[in-house]
Formats: C-alpha cells, structure tokens, sequence
C-alpha cells in the first residue's frame, strides 16, 4: 500500500459529461486545487457491463512548486520520458482500486493531456489497467497512438503549445488535431486556457456518447515533487483520516443511543478536577 492518500473533493462543475466542453470543464477544475490528478466513477449507459471512470489531468501550474507541474515535468513529458507527475498517477490509479477489467477514460489539459499520451503507452500501465480512451486539450503529441485506444485531440486557434514536443513542433500527426475557435480575440495564452469556453467541442461527442458522474465517487490526488514531500504530508493525512473516524464513531453511537432511548450519559470528570471543586 502506498502513502499517497487520497482526499475527497466534491469540486465538479458538471455532473453529467454530454460533450466534449463539458470534459474540458471537469479537467480544468483540478486547476488551483493542489490536486491535480482527480478519478471519477461514471455510468456510460444501462448496458455499461463494466466500471467506468474517467482520470482527470490538469495541466501545468509554473509557480505551485509542491507540485509536479512545472517546467521540468513539461520537458519530461514532451520527451516521453518517466516523471514524479506520471508516478503520482499510478499511485492513484493503484489506491482508487481500479481494475484491468473496467474502462479508463484518460482526459488532460496541456501538461496533463502529454501526460495522459505517455501513461498510455506506458508498459506498466498497459499491464495492470484498460484505456479506452484518450482525450486531450491543448497538448502536442508526445508518442504513437496505442492500438485499440480511441483518441480525441482538440487546439483551440492560435494555441501555442501544441507546438511544444518534438513531434509537435515538425507538425507531427497534426491532421489529427481537431481545432476549434469561438472567435473571440485572445492573446496565446489566452487561448490556451479557453477550452471550457470554447463552445464548439459541445458539438463534438465523449466516448460513449454521455457519461453520468456518479456522486460522491470523486477522488482527487496530489502529484508530489518528491518522495519527500510524500512523506512530509503522510502523518498529516493519517492524522486527519483518524480525527475523522473517530468523529464517525462518535456519532454511529449517539445515533444508536437515540434509537435505543437510552439517557444520555453525565459527562465523566477526571479525580483531579472532582477533587479541585471541593
């Protein structure tokens, strides 16, 4: 069992994902959270045999330096290569209890949509868990497209960091791209962070074609710098996670006192304070 754990957030601002905007806003809103790396469980339709969950991934925050979401995890990421970003999601992928069996949809803006490319192709993923889809926004291409993955890639006009990969920058598979622009003037960063905005990817399906969001099923996970800073936050999190069962406790026995119509007991004193009011 890892140390990462996770904490619930049920910061969602849609709860059904009809299209591809609505996508691009559950991304976007692991942005300023310090959690970059959210799972959500989600229901495809009423023949959905198997558990589908969708991971999202934001994209880079260059000045949130806990985070494995700066500069150095863009280099990592645009040149395939293994980082504390793509660890972090393992780990999650491991403590959420998914299994090879059920479908992953892997979405991510930016950093996270490179991210999302790579972890794909990766071998140890490809052994333990099933993607079968990948959508990304506002990221270049980083490696091959994997057999029986189905991917969605959208650039809004003028974004430039669909140029920012090897592959990207020699226009590498960029037929591919699908581009959408609302018209409005922004300057490129702009445009960049415009995705949730941008109303033409409504017009554009998500893979099997409407995914209700199970509620109450968000996970939401750190991607450290470090190891660490892993282990810095661990005893916090053990701390919190054992002041919130015995709360739990606490009120499982009121509850069952309140069932049973039993009084509620006089609160004990210690000896010291009995003998302190003589």
């Amino acid at each position: 069992m890892s140390d990462l754990k996770f904490i619930p957030n049920d910061r969602l601002s849609v709860k059904t994902i009809n299209n591809q905007q609505d996508m691009a806003k559950a991304v976007f809103d692991r942005y300023d959270t310090r959690h970059p790396i959210g799972i959500v469980k989600a229901t495809r339709g009423p023949h959905d045999k198997n558990d589908t969950y969708v991971l999202l991934l934001s994209g880079t925050e260059p000045v949130n330096f806990s985070q494995a979401t700066t500069m150095p995890q863009d280099i990592g990421a645009a040149y395939n290569q293994n980082d504390r970003y793509r660890h972090s999601i393992m780990v999650a992928l491991q403590e959420s209890g998914i299994k090879k069996s059920d479908n992953l949809i892997v979405a991510g803006h930016s950093l996270g949509g490179m991210e999302a490319q790579n972890l794909v192709a990766d071998k140890e993923f490809q052994a333990k868990y099933h993607a079968s889809a990948v959508v990304t926004f506002g990221s270049p291409k980083t490696c091959p497209e994997q057999p029986g993955v189905h991917y969605d890639r959208f650039e809004t006009k003028g974004d430039p960091v669909v140029f920012a990969s090897p592959g990207g920058a020699i226009g590498f598979d960029r037929p591919h791209q699908v581009q959408v622009d609302d018209g409005v003037k922004r300057d490129p960063i702009g445009q960049h962070l415009s995705y949730p905005e941008q109303k033409q990817l409504s017009q554009h399906e998500v893979p099997g074609k409407k995914l209700e969001l199970e509620p109450g099923s968000l996970k939401v996970y750190s991607a450290y710098q470090s190891k660490q800073m892993e282990d810095g936050w661990r005893s916090v999190d053990q701390a919190l996670k054992a002041a919130e069962q015995r709360t739990q406790r606490q009120d499982m026995q009121e509850r069952m006192r309140e069932k049973s119509g039993r009084p509620k007991e006089p609160e004990r004193h210690s000896e010291k304070h009995r003998e302190g009011g003589r």
